[in-house]
């Protein structure tokens, strides 16, 4: 039922690639895969063509509920005072403990809907107060505060506390404010219920009404409060007599914004009859006819009604031509057809449809009606649903332009309204009264609001038999958006020789005109692991259709505990079918819902539950058991390998990669067979969401932060020699999914053991935010005892997705980890609990901003233990740490603010164009051959959150840190550097490239190529050369088009930024221009940084970033690189 243009996202390992191909409305860096979303902007809102029946059986009485009315109390199952909630849509059970108190509601846009339909969606949080703290703030609904108050997106500017404060929050200014300089990022969207409302609709018949006024209540109401769509509405024509029979139906109000249209078609449609026959199939022909802007045929039969004047070409009944309703090429078109009974006297379009353009070529019953109708009648209605859904209606329009059918049986179940639905692509409901009606048109309204709403980087493991060269191995993970809460991906393998990727077939797999995988006739990419070509489709070959049979699956959850956890030891850690131990609230399910339970597992482990729920409703006793095998997206994950053994030419290791379905996965390197896989407690109720995989507002999360592969002990033979003690591990995040962090000891492959989860919660972690930092596990002697330790930057602050300058209040910290157990050894940040306190009084520089970006760390002495840690912030400064190992945690660093490059330390907090922000970890380079040596920490900007952003200008610091060995004390630091003292190598027009001296404090290149250019990801440097990438957003054009942008290559000199096409001195003909600096990529999206190949085909290095790969232009040869610090010199 969902259809949207397709983006895929690589990642590798051997090489590990990742990379996509994504309004600033969507609070992340996905909106790069939405055209123009908001309709009232573009033009293009769905279309809605509501056909009413205006049957004479419609006359008849029924006994119903009395009107909805607010102002009344319904007792029920539900708490009349309180607000149901829920993230799927769906109505909550009852007995629901999933409420908050009306009286908390401080959401202004929701009274309206909630008083007219019961039900309110949008963007939601609560406020959490925690006694005037700076973790005050807005966060995801919960039944523990029901007291709380909840705010909406809606509010924003608009109504905040009711009176000058109209903003959200968080912290010290919360919750709220007369800025929006601390508001909250909207990332979640919840369907809110009225309790009282929920009351009414359970109540039983009390007052007689015919049905045709029953539809008019109903219609009335919604039409009154719908906005953002298109409006159109069909009859049936008038009975005519016995002698002839009325025939289909006009189009009585033509298609039309319903802001303007709203009290005419309101006034049409309670003027509507109740005196005619019910010719389905031959009105449904009519709004075809109208969609594709074909002839008036039904619209023109006496006696009147016809087709009004606005419905045809010229606007005029002179015309016998409609006007189609079709102006965009992603406008989305909707049937919602409602009818009381079978059909009558309808079969004189039989011969019409299957004369239509095209209908051959999609029906699925040989081309001809089957004869599915009601006692001769009717026999084209679901065939003419489908051939709206799968033609296209609009040939001359890019890209296929279909309507979806909605029917409604009231008080009728008619099987052959539900295949209308089923092959028009829609849902049949029923409905037998206000309430149900009521809510069946709410529940189509709001499937159709949401579904109109219209990356990651390279990693290159050593080989383990040849520690200078690259396996040639590559595993890619690739995704599709969706408008639903699940977003399917794969893993698949390819291999790299001579530079390019090759498939099993031995052919180039990437199209050098697209810089994605070849899918054209004749020439379709081919990973290992397929049985056919699978090109760029994702749900094709690779480890998804490897996956075990969903009886024979290994899938582990921590529900015995989150420390030191054997997961392949306690049975009760292993989901299964039928599993004893688990229970419905472990999937946020309502305490004996053990059947819904038991689907979810299944649905979880891999069967196609829905396929064979059906098959049984369709009267199937014993219907095959279908695996599903589909895997989540792996967004932003890049996958890693541990290699425990074989040999060179059949490598034993095994693939990782984690999905936003919340799965860590476990595949087998050669097979592409998942080994195992697990899903953190936290994540189960998420599985009940992705079971029901409805229409959603705002992409879910699940674990879509970077996986960190390490070996301890390690001795440099190939494979994991346990028995030397040996140990491998994993340590990974959850990015926008949460503020978690797993570690995960692998040494055995079957047999994990989840060692730890820490989270803000935890001991010594409050000011953890989202856990975006790749870990950095390194070795650090403290108070004497040598430790493996894990350090991250303390994660993202989600008010950084909204706009312009702000100070945050999580994840303004730097953590180092015990390895084995979880326990906080030292941190950095501003307040009290850290051993190092950053709060300005030291140094003058308080740190207050989120660090998402991973730590850079350094072993500068090469004994082995780190020593030196850079990183950067999201107010664009960057800070530097000397680790004095052998010292106790509270004495172990010392640390200070390297440099200032954004909007922090500007008076005012500068200008939209100053607000750069650091998301990736600096580039760190010796450069020991200079003047006076350095250490150059390399370092691009921006808005990871809003890639499409063009506010900020962007750019490319290479900033020198000429206290290479020396440990500078906290209190000790120098000025920070600033922008105005980096030298500006951006252009020069004609005059000779800038010189930098010994002592300048380094260069910066501005993004200046396209409007909105940014750098969002780590740079990398080798043979003095650095590279990176930007992206810039493309215009999109149209309500259509997606913003895909440009990605470029950057390549200059380390030293001094120039062009590295170029020799130095420069031949004195050709002098350097900025752009020989650039090689623009082919493919859409972000793409990753650029990585360096050295694989054992002899071919010499090659850069790539994604799946482009190019020659980086030099010779590979061995240089040697001094990171220890010579005591000789």
């Amino acid at each position: 039922m969902y259809k949207q243009s397709k983006r895929i996202c690589w990642l590798a390992t051997g090489m590990l690639l990742a990379l996509g191909s994504a309004p600033l409305a969507w609070a992340d860096d996905t909106e790069l895969f939405i055209a123009n979303a908001d309709p009232q902007v573009t033009g293009a809102r769905p279309n809605i063509l509501f056909i009413i029946d205006t049957s004479g059986s419609m006359r008849s009485t029924v006994l119903t509920q009395q009107a909805w009315d607010p102002n009344l109390t319904f007792s029920d199952c539900y708490k009349s005072n309180a607000l149901y909630f829920s993230t799927t849509g769906s109505k909550p059970s009852c007995g629901s403990s999933n409420y908050i108190w009306k009286s908390s509601n401080a959401c202004a846009a929701s009274q309206a809907p909630l008083a007219n339909f019961g039900r309110y969606d949008g963007n939601l949080l609560q406020w959490r107060n925690r006694k005037g703290t700076s973790q005050d703030r807005w966060i995801a609904l919960s039944n523990k505060r029901r007291s709380a108050p909840l705010e909406c997106q809606a509010d924003a500017g608009v109504h905040g506390n009711g009176g000058s404060a109209t903003y959200a929050a968080d912290g010290a200014a919360g919750p709220w404010s007369t800025s929006n300089a601390a508001e909250p990022a909207w990332t979640q969207n919840y369907t809110i219920w009225d309790g009282n409302w929920l009351n009414w609709f359970r109540s039983g018949g009390t007052v007689q009404s015919t049905r045709i006024q029953v539809v008019k209540d109903v219609a009335t109401n919604l039409l009154q409060n719908i906005n953002g769509v298109n409006v159109g509405l069909m009859r049936f024509s008038d009975y005519r007599g016995w002698g002839t029979g009325e025939e289909g139906g006009p189009v009585i109000y033509a298609m039309e914004n319903i802001a303007t249209a709203r009290s005419n078609i309101i006034n049409m449609v309670n003027n509507l009859p109740a005196n005619s026959w019910t010719p389905l199939s031959e009105t449904l022909y009519e709004a075809g006819q109208y969609f594709m802007g074909r002839n008036v045929d039904y619209g023109n039969r006496w006696p009147p009604p016809y087709s009004v004047a606005n419905s045809r070409v010229g606007n005029t009944l002179s015309s016998n031509t409609y006007q189609s309703p079709l102006e965009f090429q992603c406008q989305k078109n909707y049937i919602v057809y409602l009818t009381d009974g079978a059909p009558t006297r309808d079969s004189s379009a039989n011969n019409k449809i299957e004369s239509l353009p095209g209908f051959a070529q999609v029906n699925t019953t040989g081309g001809k009606c089957d004869l599915n109708g009601v006692n001769g009648q009717g026999h084209c209605l679901d065939d003419m649903a489908e051939y709206l859904h799968l033609a296209d209606l609009d040939p001359q329009m890019p890209g296929q332009q279909n309507v979806t059918t909605y029917t409604i049986g009231f008080t009728v179940d008619l099987p052959l309204l539900a295949s209308t639905a089923a092959r028009g692509g829609g849902e049949y409901r029923l409905a037998d009264d206000t309430a149900s009606l009521a809510g069946v048109l709410t529940d189509i309204v709001s499937s159709i609001l949401k579904e109109a709403q219209t990356f990651t980087a390279p990693a290159v493991p050593v080989n383990a038999f040849n520690r200078t060269k690259n396996l040639d191995d590559v595993y890619v993970s690739v995704f599709e958006p969706s408008g639903h809460s699940h977003w399917t991906g794969n893993v698949k393998k390819y291999k790299i020789q001579g530079g390019k990727l090759v498939g099993q077939d031995g052919k180039p797999a990437v199209n050098p005109n697209t810089g994605f995988f070849w899918n054209d006739a004749g020439n379709v990419a081919f990973s290992y692991w397929s049985d056919a070509p699978d090109g760029d489709r994702v749900a094709e070959g690779g480890a998804a259709n490897q996956l075990p049979f969903y009886t024979n699956r290994v899938l582990y959850t921590n529900l015995t505990g989150s420390a030191n956890v054997p997961l392949a030891v306690a049975a009760s850690n292993r989901i299964i079918v039928n599993d004893p131990e688990l229970q419905p609230q472990d999937f946020g399910l309502a305490a004996g819902d053990v059947t819904v339970m038991d689907k979810v597992i299944a649905w979880t482990l891999g069967l196609d539950i829905w396929a064979y729920d059906e098959a049984v409703a369709n009267g199937n006793s014993n219907p095959p058991l279908q695996p599903r095998n589909a895997m989540g997206d792996p967004l932003h994950v890049r996958p890693v390998a541990v290699i425990y053994g074989g040999t060179a030419q059949a490598v034993d290791a095994t693939i990782f990669v984690s999905t936003n379905d919340g799965v860590l996965h476990a595949v087998d390197a050669q097979t592409g067979v998942e080994d195992w896989s697990f899903i953190p407690k936290r994540l189960l109720p998420r599985q009940y969401e992705l079971y029901l995989d409805p229409l959603v507002a705002n992409k879910r999360y699940g674990l879509d932060g970077e996986i960190t592969a390490y070996v301890r002990n390690n001795n440099l033979v190939p494979g994991i020699q346990a028995a030397d003690g040996e140990e491998a591990w994993l340590v990974f995040g959850m990015r926008r999914g949460g503020d978690a962090l797993y570690a995960m000891n692998v040494t055995d492959p079957n047999a994990p053991v989840l060692a730890w989860v820490i989270d803000s919660n935890s001991p010594g972690f409050s000011d953890l935010g989202q856990t975006w930092s790749r870990p950095t596990v390194a070795r650090v002697n403290i108070d004497g005892t040598v430790k493996d330790v894990v350090i991250i930057g303390g994660g993202y602050d989600t008010k950084q997705d909204t706009g312009g300058y702000k100070t945050d209040t999580v994840g303004n910290a730097i953590y180092m980890i015990d390895l084995d157990t979880g326990q906080k050894l030292w941190s950095a940040g501003a307040s009290s609990n850290h051993d190092l306190r950053l709060d300005g009084s030291s140094n003058g520089y308080a740190m207050e901003h989120s660090i998402p970006a991973p730590v850079r760390v350094l072993d500068l002495s090469g004994d082995g233990l780190a020593d030196r840690m850079y990183v950067g912030d999201m107010g664009g400064r960057l800070w530097r740490f000397d680790i004095i190992n052998g010292q106790p945690a509270s004495t172990l660093v010392e640390g200070g603010l390297l440099a200032t490059l954004g909007a922090a330390d500007l008076t005012g907090n500068g200008s939209p164009a100053d607000q750069r922000r650091f998301y990736s970890a600096p580039d760190v380079v010796a450069v020991l051959d200079a003047e006076i040596p350095y250490l150059a920490v390399n370092i691009g900007s921006g808005y990871r959150a809003h890639p499409l952003d063009s506010s900020v200008q962007d750019e490319f610091y290479s900033v020198r840190d000429f206290s290479m060995f020396d440990v500078i004390p906290t209190d000790g630091y120098p000025a920070p550097i600033t922008r105005a003292d980096l030298v500006d190598v951006t252009s020069w027009g004609t005059a000779a490239y800038p010189t930098l001296l010994a002592d300048d404090k380094g260069w910066l290149i501005s993004m200046v190529q396209s409007p909105g250019e940014k750098i969002l990801s780590e740079s990398i440097t080798f043979d003095n050369t650095t590279f990176f990438t930007s992206f810039a957003p493309g215009s999109s054009g149209s309500a259509c088009s997606t913003a895909a942008g440009t990605n470029r290559v950057y390549q200059v000199s380390v030293r001094d930024g120039r062009p590295r096409v170029y020799d130095n001195p420069y031949p004195p003909q050709t002098p350097p221009q900025p752009e020989d600096r650039i090689t623009t990529l082919k493919q859409g999206g972000i793409a990753p940084e650029t990585i360096l190949l050295f694989t054992e085909d002899g071919d010499g290095p090659t850069a790539c970033s994604g799946v482009e790969c190019f020659d980086p232009n030099f010779d590979g040869s061995t240089v040697r690189t001094f990171w220890f610090e010579d005591e000789t010199r």
